[in-house]
């Protein structure tokens, strides 16, 4: 842990309860999104969100550094276009982490999500000012499938011990890349799911579907026509 963390400050790993309702509530808005309802237009292939072991100790790492100043690269062998979401809030030392993690700091990332509107281009947009920041790129994007986390906590003042600060750290097997479509819509949601639709999740692919997150083809083949580079490579 590095001296800049402060004194008292400590890394959880997301396992347990959290490691679900984490990838629970993210394949929710994703399979809302892939859905084509509101202002989104409908996936074609949108793989479920999986969680990721390598991504995860990356995350751990990254946060032990404490170090909001320095760039820091998270790309590994088999993840080239690696994306991280930092979130912070606070909660009493005694709090429920799960809780807050999930009903009030993911939701303040999803909001970001839900104020934009996709235009004729494929490009997202904001509904308001202020709203589609861009920090929900990773979510939505059908090359990637795999996430890992990690949570740091700390005294929120050092004068008040009841208080701590929380930063969980994500990152993702896919960010957006040369400023390419999010997703490749469809007119039906899974169309070109090669596995089919998730039991759960109705509007995203199996967890059984691999996508590539290297790959920088925008188009992917019908089930029936695989690509020249397949995606399992």
């Amino acid at each position: 842990m590095s001296a800049k963390c402060g004194k008292g400050a400590h890394v959880l790993n997301v396992n347990g309860g959290l490691k679900p309702k984490i990838l629970g509530a993210i394949n929710i808005l994703r399979n809302y999104v892939a859905s084509g309802v509101g202002n989104f237009s409908i996936a074609a292939r949108m793989p479920v969100m999986k969680w990721d072991h390598h991504l995860q100790r990356m995350a751990n790492f990254q946060i032990r550094q404490c170090d909001n100043k320095t760039s820091f690269c998270a790309n590994i062998r088999k993840y080239h276009y690696v994306a991280t979401i930092e979130i912070r809030g606070t909660m009493r030392r005694r709090g429920n982490l799960v809780k807050v993690v999930v009903d009030r700091m993911l939701p303040d990332l999803f909001n970001d999500l839900l104020g934009c509107k996709m235009d004729e281009n494929q490009q997202m947009k904001p509904l308001a000012e202020g709203r589609c920041n861009g920090h929900y790129t990773p979510l939505i994007e059908d090359h990637g499938s795999r996430m890992g986390c990690a949570i740091l906590v700390k005294p929120l003042d050092e004068h008040d011990p009841k208080q701590v600060s929380i930063v969980l750290l994500c990152h993702f097997s896919r960010a957006n890349v040369n400023g390419m479509p999010h997703y490749e819509v469809g007119t039906t949601a899974t169309e070109k799911c090669r596995t089919g639709a998730d039991q759960l999740y109705q509007f995203l692919c199996s967890t059984a579907e691999e996508v590539n997150a290297n790959k920088l083809v925008v188009k992917t083949a019908q089930p029936d026509h695989p690509d020249e580079i397949s995606d399992t490579e």
